[in-house]
């Protein structure tokens, strides 16, 4: 299995998933984290990955050391029902108190007024340490979550797949295109696959972006919206292209995919680091 930049196709894209607290508990006084006791509940659906899960909560409860009178709490949730499952409890004025944002779902938790202002919980020296992309998750001014991971995508094949279909790695679209037909057509599996339903709108959204980016394209200039862009609209071609190949796992979720390409049988997907 090799992970690699696709050329110009797949430039790396960031995908931020941010902490915050939300106003349903757990509040901070204002200078500071609160000294006193009780329970926070966290939810992500990242205690449900096999392995990874374990780690990052052993590390985010490391917190109950430098204030024993905490404790946390996990809150499993689906990867696909994690922004409604949320949206409705917050809705309902309950909800955890800490949770993980894909970065698409901040601007709609950030205009329902339910996330708590974070500007106090650092010192200034902490601040100053902190990654700038920390500055896209201010809303009016006022910070309302920080980074909890950025993870680039990449271009990773099965190389025993890519040997049986006689497929060299690919360096631009077209040799991806028509390596990913000759896996289909010379051993019968799946040529590629990338997120395409709708359950996972959220994500699918930093997944395609890899297709807009890869060609050059972006959704602004700055001042103004350029999705109709003869480079963005090159990038949505190209996916179509080979959603329609007949190689591609047309109606797989993220979950089942990740785990057919680990059972090898799937020759190429781009896919982002957390999920290596």
């Amino acid at each position: 299995m090799k992970m690699r930049f696709l050329g110009s196709v797949a430039i790396s894209a960031t995908a931020v998933v941010v902490l915050a607290a939300c106003s349903g508990g757990g509040a901070t006084s204002g200078e500071g984290p609160t000294a006193s006791g009780g329970t926070l509940t966290f939810a992500t659906w990242q205690w449900q990955e096999p392995g990874r899960g374990d780690l990052l909560w052993d590390g985010v409860t490391q917190y109950e050391k430098v204030n024993p009178d905490a404790k946390l709490k996990k809150q499993e949730v689906t990867r696909g029902d994690f922004e409604k499952t949320m949206s409705t409890q917050i809705g309902a004025g309950s909800g955890p108190d800490l949770l993980i944002i894909p970065a698409p779902f901040f601007p709609t938790l950030s205009a329902s007024g339910a996330l708590e202002p974070l500007d106090d919980v650092l010192t200034n020296d902490e601040k100053a340490t902190m990654l700038p992309g920390n500055d896209e998750y201010k809303s009016k001014g006022k910070q309302l979550a920080f980074l909890w991971e950025s993870v680039p995508y990449a271009l990773i094949w099965n190389k025993q797949l890519l040997a049986e279909a006689g497929v060299k790695p690919p360096t631009t679209f077209d040799e991806l295109l028509q390596g990913a037909k000759a896996i289909k057509e010379k051993t019968g599996k799946t040529g590629f696959v990338g997120q395409n339903t709708l359950n996972e709108e959220s994500t699918w959204w930093s997944s395609f972006s890899n297709w807009t980016y890869g060609f050059g394209g972006s959704w602004s200039d700055g001042t103004k919206l350029t999705i109709d862009s003869q480079k963005n609209i090159d990038g949505a071609n190209a996916f179509k292209e080979m959603y329609t190949s007949g190689a591609f796992g047309v109606g797989d979720d993220s979950s089942t995919y990740r785990s057919k390409f680990a059972q090898g049988q799937i020759g190429f997907i781009v896919e982002n680091a957390s999920a290596v």
